[in-house]
């Protein structure tokens, strides 16, 4: 995630992560092509690895990988609008000293929380009658 958040904090790519957030969301299939399983390769060899080392079922990582997505280009989005704005240092979300680390941390949770009782008897399906 570094490297990422690095990048909207450079002037040269300000704008990208909105961008390709945007086209993700709208065009999921025109980013893949023109990422052409080359440009994201170690992203996907990330979630590859994630998907043997996370001790969940194989259900509840692929959905949390996808939601994983969705919020890491949300908050990165609103932090490179940020970012641009040059408004950072009066706000209370991005002007605090811990705000990456605990935007980091929140990631994390979001693959490695386990799992409620309810989504996992959802996972589960319905029970067969006994009798």
């Amino acid at each position: 995630m570094m490297p990422v958040i690095e990048l909207g904090e450079d002037e040269r790519w300000r704008s990208y992560i909105r961008f390709t957030s945007n086209l993700q969301a709208s065009d999921p299939k025109t980013l893949r092509a023109a990422l052409n399983d080359r440009w994201n390769s170690g992203y996907v060899t990330c979630f590859d690895y994630l998907k043997q080392m996370l001790p969940l079922p194989a259900a509840i990582i692929e959905q949390r990988l996808s939601m994983f997505a969705i919020y890491a280009n949300s908050i990165l989005s609103a932090h490179e609008a940020t970012l641009e704005s040059r408004n950072t240092r009066n706000s209370r979300l991005w002007g605090q000293s811990f705000t990456i680390e605990n935007m980091l941390d929140t990631l994390e949770a979001t693959l490695t929380c386990p799992p409620s009782d309810q989504t996992l008897a959802k996972l589960r399906g319905p029970k067969e009658p006994t009798g």
